[in-house]
């Protein structure tokens, strides 16, 4: 057997798992045991009975454990900040992870429904995201316009518009 096909073979995997997400990519490729750090996207969320849990961000499955220090609310959407050590598995085991409560994004308004009550719900860049009468809105709402939305994120995952930047 030619060791050099193995190698190449080899890398060529190593490669191709970076590139489809399931290893970490990271600035230098951590080993087993090591200490990381990962900002990014809470995509899904799973919870156990036993108080454990798994989450996703961008791409990397993180486990919880009742160890786990967690500030914020975890939520689908929102944004974390996580500390942890990589397993034999790939995964990450979270020491700590940091939610931030609230997010801002920019985009094209897809959608929009306006409710006689004041309330109502808007999409951009296929987030939800709900209007309360405390919302502040500054600018006229209307589909295609581009808004500056400063929101919070519910445990649902759902995003609530703290305000609305429309731009003329």
């Amino acid at each position: 057997m030619n060791v050099t096909r193995v190698v190449r073979a080899l890398a060529i995997a190593v490669l191709l798992a970076v590139v489809l997400g399931s290893v970490p990519a990271f600035a230098s490729e951590p080993e087993v045991g090591d200490e990381v750090n990962l900002d990014g996207t809470i995509e899904k969320l799973v919870l156990y009975p036993d108080g454990t849990a798994k989450i996703l961000i961008d791409g990397h499955k993180v486990l919880i454990n009742l160890d786990t220090e967690i500030r914020g609310r975890l939520a689908v959407g929102a944004m974390a900040e996580v500390r942890a050590i990589v397993q034999g598995d790939g995964s990450l085991l979270a020491l700590k992870i940091v939610v931030e409560d609230e997010v801002e994004l920019e985009g094209t308004i897809e959608k929009l429904v306006l409710y006689p009550d004041g309330t109502g719900k808007i999409v951009i860049d296929g987030r939800k995201i709900l209007i309360n009468l405390d919302t502040e809105i500054r600018g006229r709402l209307a589909i295609g316009a581009m808004a500056e939305v400063k929101a919070i994120v519910h445990g649902d995952g759902l995003l609530l518009a703290l305000k609305i930047v429309v731009e003329d």
